[in-house]
């Protein structure tokens, strides 16, 4: 038997489940089933932000935001027009969930809990009689005929939203004439062997510019020090700048590091003028730099060759210049990456000239639409990658309520 449905929606993830419960409050007579292959949905916002849910970004401009998506700019810049950051804080407040802003702008919950958000979704079906979710419930099949789509010969509807995360169901695309960008992963940490480095896991520092080579410094941001590499803002952001050119070089290559913003080589030298003008006699050891933590210093000597117990006034021109280079462009080689468990983002999916930027339709098959992550769209850390999943939420289920 084949169940008659309006709206089906595969994935019931951020996107899915955001668009499921707008379509559902905008058309109560409408009857809408989200599809869950997992035994639970929303399965990346439980684990975001180690648990917190950065859930959006404070900054409102969607021309600033749109600029933070290193693929879909243009796109998610007329998408944002129709639901912004704002429109979503408004959202969440309307439904009981109070939101505060870091200094860097990411938006979390008060209860800074994940859980939070995840509930607030899951009442809202709840309490919608025609939005029903079935988990556990894998696709096999999409078959489209000439009046709307039949899944696995058990669902027929006339309307069917793909909201499958990072497309790893690309299969079910299969049907239609659509072209796909390559998937690679983005917003990862950097593996670097080296001992040393790695014993220092838990330092964190502000302002670090990362360079990639024949690339440009990065802007500065928060970097933190892991037992397996690097992490952090400005690694996760270069990761997401260059993403394409990181998966073909197998994530092995160089970089280097600026440990922070204000060293400069003209900086660092006048910096080791008043050094050793005031402390002649110390040891390299105990005076360091403003904005380097004592044992990060100490690391930075030892890779510079200089023994840390040596006096200032000792360093001739030579070892003057490798304090030098070890602070403004210390050179890190990185042998891999890496991403925790489920929580990470991918480059690539669905190309965006496929979809209408006012509906999220697919511009040749009508009734069928393509959210979030399975779209050709990624943003950098901040809470842009959650805003793209509500926004283009949003823009689909107007779309289709208008139908």
């Amino acid at each position: 038997m084949v169940h008659e449905l309006d709206i089906v929606i595969v994935g019931a993830g951020a996107s899915g489940m955001f668009c499921a419960i707008q379509i559902g409050q905008q058309n109560p007579n409408r009857r809408v089933l989200i599809l869950e292959s997992q035994p639970r949905p929303l399965q990346k916002v439980r684990i975001s932000g180690g648990g917190r849910c950065n859930v959006t970004h404070h900054h409102d401009d969607p021309e600033w935001i749109a600029s933070h998506y290193p693929r879909g700019r243009r796109f998610m810049r007329k998408v944002l027009y129709e639901f912004s950051p704002r429109d979503m804080r408004s959202w969440l407040s309307d439904h009981g969930v109070c939101t505060y802003a870091q200094e860097d702008g990411r938006v979390f919950p008060m209860s800074n809990e994940s859980g939070t958000i995840v509930d607030c979704f899951l009442e809202q079906v709840r309490l919608l009689p025609n939005v029903t979710l079935r988990t556990q419930y894998r696709v096999s099949s999409i078959v489209p005929t000439s009046d709307g789509f039949v899944i696995d010969r058990e669902y027929r509807c006339r309307q069917l939203v793909i909201a499958t995360g990072g497309l790893k169901r690309a299969d079910l695309l299969a049907p239609f004439d659509l072209v796909l960008s390559p998937r690679v992963p983005s917003l990862f940490a950097f593996d670097i062997r080296d001992g040393g480095l790695n014993a220092l896991a838990g330092i964190g520092l502000e302002a670090v510019q990362i360079k990639l080579p024949k690339k440009k410094w990065t802007d500065p941001r928060g970097l933190l020090i892991t037992h397996r590499g690097l992490s952090g803002p400005a690694v996760l952001i270069a990761s997401a700048l260059y993403s394409y050119e990181l998966y073909a070089c197998d994530y092995r290559f160089s970089i280097t590091v600026r440990w922070h913003a204000s060293l400069s080589p003209t900086s660092v030298a006048q910096w080791m003028d008043d050094t050793v003008a005031r402390h002649p006699n110390k040891q390299l050891k105990s005076v360091s730099p403003e904005h380097i933590p004592a044992k990060l210093w100490r690391y930075l000597l030892r890779r510079a060759q200089l023994n840390p117990e040596m006096v200032w006034k000792s360093l001739n021109g030579k070892q003057r210049q490798a304090v030098v280079e070890c602070l403004t462009a210390c050179q890190l080689h990185v042998d891999g990456k890496t991403t925790n468990k489920d929580e990470f983002v991918t480059a690539g999916g669905v190309a965006l000239n496929n979809i209408r930027h006012d509906t999220m339709e697919v511009k040749h098959i009508p009734g069928l639409y393509i959210l979030g992550e399975a779209l050709d769209i990624d943003g950098l850390t901040g809470g842009f990658n959650f805003q793209a999943a509500w926004s283009t939420a949003w823009v689909a289920a107007k779309g289709i309520s208008a139908n």
